[in-house]
């Protein structure tokens, strides 16, 4: 008996020292990515650009377990991104700071690759690329971005500019994002803009009587969603389908490859049902466009000229658990304009 309890104590005590070691090191990556180092106190200290912050109005904390209500409701401090549960970014004075020590188990100052999305984060390819790449830069002040970037011709080119959402799609240097553009106090985000979407697996056998929309079919005929304007973003669905005749919008932003993907996303959602019964979507009257999704920022031009007022989206880009400024851009002009956007 006592043989088994010593067992199951040296049990519990390697169990606990393998999640201290495991938060150990989750601890040290996340200073060793977004703490300020050495060399670049002393770069910044000799810094003499006008339009680029100083480093220190930013820090890395991690507070203590019991800390993080005070931290979220305190007015002198302003929380610019959380990492993890106790991880944060912070942006406050110095005296605050000091002043409030005994609420950290860490403290130190930040540099600035804060901004970057989650796949531009120790992304070595992008970071070690010797050719230009595409980011998507979100800012506060859209008109002094654009001065910004037209003073600087030379290393950026700009591709798309997105006032709506006060957002750039340039091409540049990564050395030219992180040298001065994550510097720029009116800089809040980062996305890499090469990122490919994928279009998700194909639905076998899909049955509309699981989630009742034959039931809704049978008891609303007349509801059949003919003054919708609906789009699907992705590659392009097969638009001679029996199934959407009559109803396709032609456009000049959809993709140049057809795909049975989208072909079934456009069926499930608005299928007339003229090849077969499986074949009628839920808004069977609905007009239906493509877009393509080489590029994942909304179009809202686009969507202006058609009055496209839905928009799926079943693709993915690999596992993101960061909330990027594409999907921000999608949920700020979905709410000032009434579109919305389903995602499977």
């Amino acid at each position: 008996m006592l043989k088994s309890g010593f067992i199951i104590f040296l049990l519990i005590l390697m169990n606990y020292n393998s999640s201290f070691c495991q938060q150990n090191k989750n601890d040290e990556k996340l200073k060793s990515l977004f703490a300020l180092s050495s060399l670049d106190k002393k770069n910044t200290v000799s810094s003499s650009i006008d339009s680029i912050i100083p480093f220190f109005k930013y820090y890395l904390i991690k507070v203590k377990s019991d800390t993080f209500d005070y931290l979220l409701k305190h007015q002198d401090v302003a929380i610019k991104r959380q990492l993890t549960n106790q991880f944060f970014i912070v942006k406050a004075s110095d005296a605050w700071i000091i002043n409030n020590r005994d609420l950290f188990d860490y403290v130190e100052f930040a540099n600035f690759d804060w901004k970057l999305s989650g796949s531009l984060i120790g992304d070595s390819g992008v970071v070690k690329s010797k050719a230009k790449g595409i980011f998507h830069v979100t800012v506060n002040d859209f008109e002094s971005f654009n001065s910004f970037l037209k003073q600087n011709f030379d290393k950026s080119t700009t591709i798309e500019l997105y006032p709506e959402i006060k957002t750039f799609r340039i091409e540049v240097f990564y050395s030219f994002i992180h040298a001065q553009v994550l510097r720029l106090e009116n800089v809040t985000y980062v996305e890499n803009g090469n990122r490919i979407a994928k279009e998700e697996s194909i639905i076998q056998n899909f049955d509309n009587a699981i989630n009742t929309i034959n039931l809704v079919h049978a008891e609303y005929p007349a509801i059949k969603g003919d003054e919708l304007f609906v789009s699907v973003k992705e590659n392009k669905f097969d638009t001679a389908d029996i199934d959407f005749k009559g109803r396709v919008i032609s456009n000049d932003v959809s993709s140049n490859f057809i795909s049975s993907h989208a072909t079934n996303m456009a069926t499930i959602i608005a299928g007339g049902g003229n090849s077969f019964y499986s074949g009628k979507g839920a808004a069977w009257g609905a007009n239906i466009s493509s877009a393509d999704f080489k590029v994942l920022l909304p179009d809202f031009s686009y969507y202006k000229k058609f009055n496209i007022s839905v928009q799926n989206h079943s693709y993915g880009v690999g596992i993101e658990n960061f909330y990027g400024n594409d999907a921000l851009a999608y949920l700020q002009f979905r709410f000032s304009n009434l579109l919305w956007f389903c995602k499977r």
